[in-house]
Protein backbone atom coordinates (compact mmCIF):
# COMPACT_ATOMS: atom_id res chain seq x y z
CA UNK A 1 0.00 0.00 0.00
CA UNK A 2 2.83 2.31 1.00
CA UNK A 3 4.35 1.37 -2.84
CA UNK A 4 0.75 2.13 -4.39
CA UNK A 5 0.82 5.75 -2.38
CA UNK A 6 4.16 6.87 -3.55
CA UNK A 7 4.09 5.76 -7.04
CA UNK A 8 0.08 7.01 -7.69
CA UNK A 9 -0.90 9.17 -5.20
CA UNK A 10 0.36 11.81 -7.35
CA UNK A 11 -1.94 10.60 -10.14
CA UNK A 12 -4.84 11.21 -8.14
CA UNK A 13 -4.72 8.20 -5.89
CA UNK A 14 -5.50 8.19 -2.17
CA UNK A 15 -4.89 5.79 0.01
CA UNK A 16 -6.72 5.21 3.00
CA UNK A 17 -6.62 2.06 5.74
CA UNK A 18 -8.96 1.52 8.46
CA UNK A 19 -7.65 -0.38 11.80
CA UNK A 20 -10.48 -2.93 13.18
CA UNK A 21 -8.63 -3.78 16.16
CA UNK A 22 -10.57 -3.97 19.33
CA UNK A 23 -7.78 -1.72 21.13
CA UNK A 24 -6.08 1.08 19.61
CA UNK A 25 -3.00 -0.15 21.14
CA UNK A 26 -2.83 -3.45 18.86
CA UNK A 27 -3.12 -1.04 15.96
CA UNK A 28 -0.20 0.82 17.29
CA UNK A 29 1.53 -1.59 17.84
CA UNK A 30 1.36 -3.25 14.47
CA UNK A 31 1.94 0.27 12.74
CA UNK A 32 5.33 0.51 14.29
CA UNK A 33 6.51 -2.25 12.99
CA UNK A 34 4.66 -1.90 9.28
CA UNK A 35 4.44 1.48 8.81
CA UNK A 36 2.05 3.47 6.87
CA UNK A 37 2.68 6.38 4.73
CA UNK A 38 -1.22 6.83 3.95
CA UNK A 39 -3.62 7.82 6.10
CA UNK A 40 -5.24 5.10 8.97
CA UNK A 41 -8.40 5.75 10.76
CA UNK A 42 -9.66 3.23 13.47
CA UNK A 43 -12.82 2.19 13.63
CA UNK A 44 -13.00 -0.50 16.55
CA UNK A 45 -16.69 -1.22 16.01
CA UNK A 46 -16.62 -2.67 12.55
CA UNK A 47 -18.85 -0.63 11.30
CA UNK A 48 -17.02 0.13 8.09
CA UNK A 49 -16.11 -3.77 7.52
CA UNK A 50 -20.33 -4.28 7.34
CA UNK A 51 -21.51 -1.60 5.24
CA UNK A 52 -18.76 -2.73 2.95
CA UNK A 53 -19.47 -6.42 3.46
CA UNK A 54 -15.74 -7.48 4.54
CA UNK A 55 -15.40 -10.99 4.90
CA UNK A 56 -12.13 -11.43 4.50
CA UNK A 57 -9.05 -9.99 6.08
CA UNK A 58 -7.22 -7.48 4.30
CA UNK A 59 -9.93 -6.47 1.85
CA UNK A 60 -9.22 -3.63 -0.80
CA UNK A 61 -11.72 -1.04 -2.51
CA UNK A 62 -11.11 0.22 -5.74
CA UNK A 63 -13.57 3.75 -5.12
CA UNK A 64 -14.44 5.85 -7.65
CA UNK A 65 -14.30 9.69 -6.79
CA UNK A 66 -18.13 9.78 -7.37
CA UNK A 67 -18.42 7.36 -4.44
CA UNK A 68 -19.31 3.85 -6.69
CA UNK A 69 -17.09 0.63 -5.55
CA UNK A 70 -15.20 0.05 -9.14
CA UNK A 71 -13.16 -3.70 -8.06
CA UNK A 72 -13.09 -5.03 -4.80
CA UNK A 73 -9.75 -7.20 -3.35
CA UNK A 74 -9.86 -9.91 -1.20
CA UNK A 75 -6.78 -11.11 0.90
CA UNK A 76 -3.22 -10.07 -0.28
CA UNK A 77 -1.40 -12.15 -3.40
CA UNK A 78 2.47 -10.36 -4.06
CA UNK A 79 1.39 -12.19 -7.70
CA UNK A 80 -1.31 -10.09 -8.55
CA UNK A 81 0.01 -6.86 -7.29
CA UNK A 82 0.99 -5.79 -10.88
CA UNK A 83 -2.51 -6.64 -12.04
CA UNK A 84 -3.76 -4.35 -9.27
CA UNK A 85 -1.38 -1.45 -10.17
CA UNK A 86 -2.39 -1.51 -13.90
CA UNK A 87 -6.11 -1.41 -12.92
CA UNK A 88 -5.53 1.13 -10.48
CA UNK A 89 -3.28 3.20 -13.34
CA UNK A 90 -6.29 3.08 -16.17
CA UNK A 91 -8.87 4.16 -13.73
CA UNK A 92 -6.51 6.91 -12.77
CA UNK A 93 -5.94 8.08 -16.54
CA UNK A 94 -9.63 7.71 -17.93
CA UNK A 95 -11.57 11.15 -17.30
CA UNK A 96 -14.60 10.46 -14.66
Amino acid sequence: MNELHRSLGPKGLTVLAVGLDKQMQRMSDFLKETPADFSIVWNPDGQVAKLYQVTAMPTSFVISPKGMVMEEHKGFNQAASATVYQSLRRYLETPQ
